[in-house]
């Protein structure tokens, strides 16, 4: 199933539930005035979240935002899809991020660079996005949907054009990609500490201000809501320093990251008596990897 009611108004859409299932979320997020939806996944899926969508009666007209998290192409690849749909939505997005969907050449270039082209293909790059449909997330910005809020705060690290969003009354956090992923294709927490920007002290204050703001629910995009318990922002901290450091010692010991992915993933494995499938694989290589570029 695609759609997951989560509260009154909040709903979990699972972006690629025939070739991806649990590995990416977005949120959509209704009130009197209109709705809201927090992320939109790959180009290539695009489809589906329309598909869930109209499943959820929201029509042409009904969707008034698209939140973007950051510029990823998990997260902002169906951008121009969704806003080609709904005419009467516009994106809300960092300003650092704003000049990328506008004019998307350069990220396509980076993503390449990362993934290559058979990886970018499947993902489907990202399509344009006039100018005028494309407003800045301000620090601390509120969005009024009737009844609902949505208020976007900075929470770099993960890269420094990432915003987190808190949704009132609810105190639910969607987190984008500032906290682990976690869930089904994952059978330990996994910082995303992805290139190609990651910063370590942008990540620890990150994860502070998350839980500054009491928050009952995280929603994670990679995947689904947690519950935000008391301790909750130590033993996120916790997990970060341990992952760094573990990197860190693995790079001062002459290990490339390829022969670090293998290594860490192995203990994985044994630890969870599980084998990680292709999606999991791939997201240890890429947190490996932000680690290993930004460590001096």
């Amino acid at each position: 199933m695609s759609v997951t009611r989560i509260a009154r108004g909040v709903y979990l859409i699972d972006t690629a539930p025939q070739v991806l299932p649990r590995a990416v979320a977005c949120y959509l997020v209704r009130g009197e005035r209109g709705a809201a939806l927090i992320d939109v996944g790959y180009r290539s899926t695009h489809p589906q979240v329309l598909s869930a969508l109209r499943q959820l009666g929201v029509g042409s007209r009904d969707l008034k935002w698209v939140v973007l998290t950051h510029v990823h192409l998990d997260h902002c690849g169906a951008v121009a899809e969704v806003l080609e749909r709904h005419p009467g939505a516009n994106v809300l997005v960092h300003q650092r991020g704003r000049r990328h969907l506008v004019s998307p050449e350069k990220l396509i270039e980076s993503a390449r660079s990362l993934f290559g082209d058979e990886a970018l293909r499947r993902m489907g790059g990202l399509g344009s996005v006039p100018e005028e449909r494309v407003w800045i997330a301000e620090e601390d910005g509120e969005l009024d949907l009737g009844g609902v809020f949505l208020r976007t705060f900075g929470t770099p690290g993960h890269a420094p054009h990432h915003v987190s969003v808190l949704i009132e009354p609810h105190r639910y956090v969607v987190t984008g990609d500032a906290v682990s992923s976690r869930g089904p294709r994952f059978p330990e927490p996994l910082p995303d500490t992805a290139p190609p920007q990651f910063s370590y002290d942008d990540a620890v204050n990150s994860v502070k201000r998350i839980y500054e703001h009491g928050p009952r629910l995280l929603l994670l995009s990679h995947y689904g809501p947690y519950l935000a318990h008391e301790g909750g922002a130590d033993e996120e901290l916790e997990l970060l320093r341990g992952w760094v450091e573990r990197v860190r010692a693995l790079k001062a010991s002459g290990l490339d990251p390829f022969a670090m992915t293998e290594l860490i993933a192995k203990e994985i494995e044994t630890r969870s008596r599980s084998t990680l499938d292709t999606v999991a694989r791939g997201a240890v290589l890429m947190s490996v990897l932000g680690v290993y570029l930004a460590l001096p």
